[in-house]
Formats: C-alpha cells, structure tokens, sequence
C-alpha cells in the first residue's frame, strides 16, 4: 500500500489522469465510426435495383404468364407441351365481308390444298404409359404392338378445322362440287353426310362457347349507298396462340402406323 501511495504522489497531476482515461478506455470495446451513404448514392442505387428488377421481369414474365395461361386452361397433358413452349402473340382479324382469302373461295384444288395445308389429317402416337396423362382409357385403339404400339390420336384443333372444312363443302355453293366427285364423306349416304354435318356444327359450336371470346366488335359509319350506315367492324386485334408453331409440330410428328385389336380393350355396342 505504501508503494502505490509513493508512486502516486511521484506522479503528476497530468499523467494519474492519462493513466485514469487510458485504463477507462481499455474496459470498452472499441467503438468504429459508421459509414454514412449520402442520399445521392441511396437514390441511385435504389433506381439501379428497379431498372434490373424490371429488365428481368421483362424477359421472364410474359413467359411465366404463357405456361400459367396453358396450365390454367389444359385439363390434360399433350405431347407438344414437352417438345415446344406454347407463345402467345398479336394477331389482326381482317375478315370483312369484302376481304379476300383462299379459304372462302369456291371449291376448287387449290382451295382443298390451302385447308389441308392447315394439319388437318395429322395424328400422332401417345406412348401407353401416358394414358392417364392425356385423359385416355387403357382399354382404347392402339397402333400394333410390331410397330411400337401406342394410342393413336390427333390434337383437337385439327380435328375441330376439320369439322369447319366439312361445313364449307356443304355450302350450297361447293355442294355440287363435293357431292359429283363423291370424296371424303361425300361418298357416303345423304344420312350419314347430315348426321356428320350436325356433328361438326355441334362440336364447333361447344368449342366457341368453351374458349369464349369476350372481345368487343365496334360499329363503322359507311356511306356506301348515299346514307350513313352502322356496319361492324370485322378488322380487330386478337391475342393468340401461336398456331403456325404447333402445326409445324404436328406435321413434324405425323405418325401413321397399322391397328390392331388387343385382348381386354374397350368395345362399344354402339356408336357413341
């Protein structure tokens, strides 16, 4: 004790006290100076961020919305959805009364070209294992089994633009032609020609109701006869799928093969 006391009064007043703030200055963690970021730097940061934000979005979101459009509206798995991704795109409507189109010209080989150039006759095999996927039965036509088996199918579409050919063969102006030369349906009786027409009409009008087009037509002033007169307006903007791609998928996997009748499959009394 007497020692401390000594050196204490040994020392003098300035250095006790640099001894006093050192020691206090050692018994707390050092404390850094925090970097400030100035309200300049912060803004435009924060304007990098979303100009990135909205670059990506740009890129991934209207392919986000396609697959979740298709998800949404497919009940079932199709082949197509695993080779091709399914785009949606802006298509004009010129369909005017007074508009030209190879499709609604009179019945002639060209005109029958241009509609089967559309994929109409295109089928496709479904491996067995996907049955379920695609919403077939296990029990339904199959291509023989020497030729890779598999469920013979055709994407509904072309089925459906099928349908639309017949009815324009069996409009009166291109009746004579189809029933002179007796192809396709033509070849059968007068029955079964009005049973297939009443068919198609059916179906397409099922699937208009189902794929519902909530667009609006306008109305146009036409003088064409010296009095203003509201007419429609046919020439519109539509969002659609991307239909020249998936025929070019379907005529790319064309498939024709022989079928066979198989032990346990489904046979109906009659026609459904």
């Amino acid at each position: 004790m007497a020692k401390t006391s000594a050196s204490k009064e040994l020392l003098p007043e300035s250095d006790e006290d640099t001894i006093s703030l050192l020691s206090q200055e050692d018994t707390h963690p050092i404390q850094r100076r925090r970097r400030r970021w100035s309200p300049p730097i912060i803004f435009t940061l924060c304007v990098s961020l979303v100009l990135n934000i909205a670059l990506v979005s740009s890129v991934i979101r209207p392919i986000e919305l396609d697959r979740l459009t298709l998800k949404h509206a497919q009940r079932y798995w199709s082949p197509i959805l695993d080779s091709i991704r399914i785009s949606y795109k802006t298509v004009f409507f010129n369909v005017t009364l007074l508009s030209s189109s190879i499709y609604r010209e009179d019945a002639s080989e060209e005109v029958e070209k241009a509609w089967d150039d559309l994929g109409l006759t295109t089928t496709l095999f479904v491996p067995e294992q996907d049955a379920a996927r695609v919403g077939f039965a296990s029990g339904m036509v199959k291509r023989r089994m020497s030729d890779g088996g598999g469920f013979i199918a055709q994407m509904e579409v072309f089925h459906q633009l099928h349908c639309l050919d017949t009815l324009r063969q069996g409009l009166y102006f291109n009746y004579n032609y189809y029933h002179t030369n007796r192809k396709g349906i033509w070849g059968r009786s007068d029955a079964v020609v009005r049973k297939h027409m009443g068919h198609c009409l059916d179906l397409l009008r099922v699937q208009l109701q189902c794929t519902a087009d909530i667009g609006l037509l306008g109305m146009l002033w036409v003088n064409a006869t010296g009095v203003p007169e509201s007419f429609a307006n046919f020439t519109t903007e539509h969002k659609c799928r991307d239909f020249e791609a998936i025929r070019d998928w379907a005529v790319e996997h064309d498939e024709k093969g022989f079928l066979e009748f198989r032990e346990g499959d489904d046979v109906l009394d009659k026609f459904p």
